[in-house]
């Protein structure tokens, strides 16, 4: 057998194809290769998140402008006949249960049912959750941000009292602490009591619909049986329900998060896939060196 029979069995020849690595999805998380590392993918989230509201916290200084900005909303609904969440916030005033309903279902599922959808994914799906997780933190600092920098909006529920609408978080009951608006002798409401409104710019798009629509993107390929996908549509239609009733959006609200969703996930999609370009890359000079040092020197 020659030497050049022998390199020939040592390193076979490799097919163009074998250097094709596929730019499939990341994955999974990288904290999932460390013991303990989803202690540190959540605290990393929580951290995301409590910085989001600090920093649009710190726009405290637009709120004559949130609210000028809601009643021009207001005033574009009506020109394109879509205002009617003033009457399905009176139709539910009817039953003071209902309302307290969903004043809780506003308070609490908006926080609880994505980390649980999170956590299974991270489970059952890790290159599902690396795609709610970076669309997530999209929403938080590039597509949220703009909405409440560029056009801030305050929820109905603080317009004047002539808009009609009731603020269901201060009347009614209600889990967490509010602060009540109260109104000047002009009707407006009362500058020192706007400020101390945390919440008040995040109108236009309403991260309870992103998120609760992000949830459905995100676990619908995973789920297989048809009353968890009932299950699962049935977060948003109820987020909608809640945010209306209670007065802490507008119907366009709802189509600017639509928008942010779907712009996020595009974000998303080519983030992940530049990400997968430059592991492709990266593994096909690995390949290459590979082979280089497995192929002996011509003599």
């Amino acid at each position: 057998m020659t030497i050049d029979d022998t390199a020939r069995v040592a390193v076979p020849e490799q097919p163009a194809a074998a250097l094709a690595v596929p730019e499939s999805a990341p994955p999974g998380p990288l904290s999932a290769r460390v013991r303990g590392g989803w202690i540190l993918e959540a605290v990393a989230l929580l951290g995301a998140a409590v910085l989001h509201e600090l920093l649009r916290n710190a726009e405290m200084g637009k709120a004559a402008v949130a609210l000028r900005n809601a009643k021009t909303l207001n005033s574009i609904e009506r020109w394109l006949g879509i205002y009617h969440e003033l009457e399905v916030q009176r139709f539910f005033l009817n039953w003071p249960f209902l309302i307290d309903c969903w004043n809780v279902y506003y308070s609490t599922a908006h926080f609880l049912v994505p980390p649980a959808i999170a956590v299974f994914l991270y489970l059952k799906a890790p290159a599902r959750y690396v795609r709610m997780r970076n669309t997530f933190l999209i929403m938080l600092f590039i597509t949220g941000p703009i909405g409440w920098l560029v056009f801030p909006v305050s929820p109905p529920a603080y317009l004047p009292k002539s808009y009609g609408f009731v603020d269901t978080q201060v009347k009614y009951f209600n889990i967490g602490p509010h602060v009540p608006l109260r109104y000047g002798p002009d009707g407006e409401p009362r500058q020192d009591i706007v400020d101390a409104i945390g919440n008040l710019y995040g109108g236009m798009p309403s991260h309870h619909v992103s998120w609760s629509l992000l949830c459905v993107v995100a676990i619908w390929p995973v789920v297989k049986r048809r009353w968890v996908k009932g299950l699962v549509l049935l977060h948003p239609l109820l987020t909608i329900g809640a945010i209306t009733a209670t007065g802490q959006h507008h119907f366009i609200d709802i189509a600017g998060s639509c928008i942010e969703v779907a712009l996020a996930l595009l974000l998303g999609i080519a983030l992940e896939r530049a990400l997968g370009r430059r592991r492709a890359r990266r593994q096909r000079r690995n390949l290459e060196r590979g082979l280089a040092v497995g192929t002996p020197p011509n003599t």
